[in-house]
């Protein structure tokens, strides 16, 4: 059974030009281009452009920042992020456009195409690039602050500002749906539109579980609790970062610009055969209505002479 995104059913973003967003998706692509470039000429290369660019913890911090109970590590990185001249809030910005590799950026940028055009509809575009910035910074704090001797290294990628814009378009657009093409075999195959709300949420819950039952911890490679706050941070920023003459697409029910299709050779054949039921004025059949007998207009003498 294979389900796969394939775009949001939500026609609003596309009457402006979300010129924040593609240039979002545009820096990534190119970064990631130019760190294959750098591992081309060598490894060490790689590594001292990621480090220059990434914030480091273990660092700037140091261990001794495991050993702090939450709120003084609160207090710590709120101290990291004020003094401008250590550059913690750029660094821990720009890791957001670092990926490790093609199958972590692909899903990110997928991500990003489909719901950030519409947020930044709904911000405008310097208030969707600022957002991007906070919810970046802020789903690093989060990692930071449940850090554990086994993740506390610099992170990069761009999903824990990802799940912000993904909490942001829940906000705006609670009725909104993303279309998934499902493919069983050769039994049935199509496109079904889900709720976006239950879809975001769902993903979101995901990462929770995965954070509290001690996974976030060490789970991997992925930085988890990035994106449980990625997410916490994008839906309470969401609010005072709508325009205000946007405010009526808390109650937006998108509808579909193209219906979504089934097909499976099980389907009943409608009379002129093809697939499904036939759409309202064309014929049942792809060739077309066959001529009755009585029909005398289809073989009128003009028509068969001509």
């Amino acid at each position: 059974m294979l389900l796969v995104p394939i775009g949001d059913v939500n026609e609003e973003g596309q009457h402006h030009t979300s010129f924040v967003n593609i240039g979002l998706l545009v820096t990534c692509f190119l970064v990631f281009g130019y760190e294959l470039y750098l591992l081309g000429q060598s490894q060490e290369q790689l590594d001292a452009f990621l480090t220059l660019w990434t914030y480091d913890p273990q660092k700037e911090l140091g261990t001794g920042f495991l050993a702090l109970s939450k709120m003084e590590r609160v207090g710590a990185l709120l101290s990291e992020l004020m003094n401008l001249s250590k550059g913690a809030f750029v660094k821990m910005a720009t890791a957001a456009f670092l990926h490790g590799g093609l199958f972590h950026l692909l899903p990110n940028m997928f991500a990003l195409w489909m719901l950030g055009d519409n947020v930044e509809y709904v911000m405008g575009h310097v208030r969707y690039f600022i957002f991007v910035l906070l919810t970046a910074v802020l789903a690093t704090c989060g990692q930071m602050l449940f850090a554990t001797p086994e993740n506390f290294n610099g992170i990069i990628g761009a999903s824990g500002f990802i799940f912000g814009v993904g909490a942001a378009y829940l906000v705006y657009f609670p009725g909104a749906k993303i279309n998934f093409f499902y493919w069983f075999f050769f039994v049935f195959w199509g496109v079904k539109p889900i709720s976006a709300r239950f879809m975001i949420g769902l993903y979101f819950l995901s990462q929770v579980v995965t954070s509290i039952g001690d996974f976030g911890s060490n789970y991997g490679q992925v930085a988890v609790w990035a994106h449980v706050w990625g997410f916490l941070s994008g839906f309470i920023l969401c609010f005072p970062f709508r325009k205000g003459r946007d405010e009526k697409h808390a109650d937006y029910e998108p509808k579909p610009a193209v219906l979504p299709y089934s097909k499976t050779p099980l389907s009943p054949r409608n009379d002129g055969g093809g697939w499904g039921k036939p759409e309202a004025g064309k014929p049942a059949s792809p060739w077309g209505n066959r001529p009755t007998a009585g029909d005398k207009s289809k073989f009128s003498k003009k028509n068969t002479d001509a």
